[in-house]
């Protein structure tokens, strides 16, 4: 009889997976169904992606890549983070991940020891709890308040205690759940306020094209070599691109 790991005992499944999976088996029954589970685009991948992928398995592009990513793909996401994000990357600073939170889950293994704690802006994404719970930390909640639009407030915070174990602080903006975009001011303030009690930053931009209404995004690592030094980006092809399935995410790292 297979034991699970103590690790993994406490576990429980996805419920998003849960409801994202009762919905496909509806619409293969016949069922209209209008799935408010997984954030996934509700058309394909562009025609150009699917030619682009078939033309390079065809070209014998299939064998294993370098342990960091194609040079090439690399490279090309560097040039198009320093000119899109507004900060300088090189291609050395990259890594190609199975999806983002691939990028995430090995991002915290690589920075959290047992015992230690992250703060997590909430309401915030469900994966980030279990991510964190397999490296032994703990999540502790920073509240986000629906009177400041979900914006951090650091002065909400003032009187929490923050523990000595806490070690890094996760951001995503645009944020999932809430959808809000953190202005550049809301960002320059929750970093300083980070760097300020000598926190990592996870910054989760998976949604830095989905804007709507004029908003812009700003990257973390944008804010100035301070903050781009001790900021892991994790971003990926999923929700731009309608690439959900190829599971194809990078991280931004210093080196």
């Amino acid at each position: 009889m297979l034991k699970f790991a103590t690790r993994v005992q406490s576990l429980k499944s996805s419920s998003i997976m849960e409801i994202s999976a009762k919905a496909q088996e509806l619409k293969l029954k016949g069922f209209d169904v209008i799935s408010l589970a997984a954030g996934e685009p509700d058309f394909n991948t562009p025609e150009a992606i699917q030619k682009a992928a078939t033309q390079a398995m065809a070209e014998g592009i299939t064998r294993y890549t370098p342990a960091p990513g194609f040079l090439a793909l690399r490279e090309v996401i560097a040039e198009m983070v320093t000119r899109e994000n507004g900060y300088e990357v090189s291609p050395e600073e990259v890594t190609i991940v199975s999806g983002a939170k691939h990028g995430i889950y090995l991002t915290l293994q690589c920075l959290l020891e047992p015992g230690e704690a992250v703060l997590v802006p909430t309401p915030a994404w469900v994966s980030y709890s279990p991510m964190v719970d397999l490296t032994g930390a703990h999540i502790i909640p920073l509240p986000l308040f629906e009177e400041d639009g979900f914006r951090p407030n650091v002065d909400r915070w003032k009187g929490l205690a923050i523990p000595p174990n806490a070690k890094g602080i996760i951001i995503n903006s645009p944020n999932n759940p809430t959808g809000v975009v953190y202005t550049k001011e809301d960002l320059t303030r929750l970093v300083s306020w980070a760097l300020q009690r000598n926190l990592w930053i996870l910054s989760d931009e998976i949604y830095e094209k989905i804007l709507y209404d004029g908003a812009t995004h700003t990257s973390v690592g944008a804010l100035g070599p301070e903050a781009k030094n001790c900021t892991v980006t994790v971003s990926g092809f999923s929700k731009s691109y309608s690439m959900t399935g190829w599971r194809l995410g990078w991280t931004i790292a210093p080196k």
